[in-house]
């Protein structure tokens, strides 16, 4: 399969896209730390992300062609679908597959902020760029703020069309991959990959992944409860493991949630009297 930015001619072309800019967190440091093992960890957690990314074969095959373009540097991702009539299918491709990657590496310690957008934009092995590239990297950069991956303002633009095609918009499949988010950003819900049939009352789901989540997430409450800074951040990833476990009463009980105030403790005097 080539390149779906290329021409059959090899010329390079700007297409309008689904476009993602992520960004994985932490990993300068690692690189300061020089930590050689967290370094292959990582490099070797990239190759797992890209199968993930990439998606089956079978989705390439099913049009005789590739459905996207993808490129790292760094500790940055930027992936790109070009958009074929209304972007619904890709859509749901861009929210299903990095809802999945995002979940496999917060699970190995690696938290993502990105942002997705939707305009011109142009991917190969070598180069990156277009307005989608702007707006996505402001997105993840200037919105995302804490370990999320939001939708700017294209993209909830192109979402609210799709949800005009159902009769109950929420019903709709975008409505379950997509949340709001308490200061009014729209986010990937990626903890909703645990959900592996909905079809079922109550549904079937992958209690094993959410308690690992929480106990990875507790482990970096635990670690930065002395930087604030960094400590927000994961706060903000256990208030929506939280939330999510809520969503789903029959499926998780209070075990499967984090203890966010045992883990920061308690207001007391600076001496015991």
């Amino acid at each position: 399969m080539t390149n779906p930015y290329l021409q059959p001619n090899g010329t390079a072309v700007l297409q309008d896209s689904w476009f993602c800019f992520l960004d994985i967190l932490g990993f300068k440091e690692i690189l300061k730390a020089n930590d050689h093992v967290r370094i292959s960890q990582f490099h070797g957690l990239l190759q797992e992300g890209r199968m993930i990314l990439e998606g089956p074969p079978d989705d390439a095959e099913y049009l005789d062609r590739d459905f996207h373009a993808l490129t790292s540097f760094t500790d940055n991702i930027a992936l790109g679908f070009p958009i074929q009539e209304d972007g619904e299918m890709e859509a749901g491709m861009v929210f299903e597959r990095v809802a999945r990657f995002q979940l496999a590496i917060v699970l190995r310690g690696f938290f993502i902020r990105g942002g997705v957008a939707v305009g011109e934009a142009y991917i190969d092995e070598l180069a990156v760029y277009g307005p989608a590239l702007l707006e996505a990297y402001a997105g993840e950069s200037e919105l995302a703020r804490d370990p999320r991956i939001v939708l700017t303002e294209s993209a909830k633009t192109l979402v609210t069309e799709h949800l005009a095609y159902y009769g109950n918009a929420g019903h709709a499949p975008q409505n379950n991959v997509l949340k709001r988010d308490r200061d009014g950003q729209w986010f990937i819900d990626y903890l909703r990959a645990v959900i592996a049939d909905e079809s079922y009352d109550p549904p079937h789901a992958d209690g094993d992944t959410v308690r690992a989540h929480r106990d990875v997430v507790t482990d970096q409450l635990r670690r930065f409860r002395q930087s604030p800074r960094i400590w927000s951040k994961y706060e903000w990833v256990a208030l929506y493991h939280n939330d999510f476990c809520r969503r789903y009463p029959d499926l998780f009980d209070e075990s499967f949630f984090i203890e966010i105030d045992t883990v920061r403790g308690q207001i007391g005097s600076i001496v015991e009297a």
